[in-house]
């Protein structure tokens, strides 16, 4: 017998707060659904505000699913099965992105929104 305590998913690990969608929809075929998931993540119980985060997805070119999009966001609740399978690394025919938000990805999202 295999006695084990239920782990936590990633979403827990990571203190995810809030889930966004950020989706930009353009006539040009390599901007259609172009964008960011959104995460508000608290680096602990004592931070007060968090941090936001982009993740973003991208297909393997294998992938029936391939799109010319260079990565776009995930609906719920998909988002957290894919979320979870991009944080455990395990091999899938979607990739996932992670990182914190600078100042140069928000001029990247105004250009893409307003040209």
């Amino acid at each position: 017998m295999v006695i084990q305590e239920v782990q936590k998913t990633w979403i827990e690990k990571d203190n995810i707060v809030i889930i966004g969608k950020l989706s930009v929809r353009a006539n040009k075929p390599n901007l259609n659904n172009w964008g960011y998931n959104l995460l508000l993540r608290k680096e602990s119980e004592l931070d007060e505000y968090g941090n936001w985060w982009l993740v973003w997805f991208s297909d393997s070119p294998l992938s029936s699913n391939h799109t010319l999009a260079e990565h776009y966001p995930i609906d719920m609740p998909d988002f957290l099965k894919e979320y979870e399978y991009g944080r455990g690394n395990i091999m899938h025919v979607r990739s996932m992105g992670l990182k914190s938000v600078e100042e140069k990805d928000i001029d990247e999202i105004l250009e893409k929104l307003f040209v």
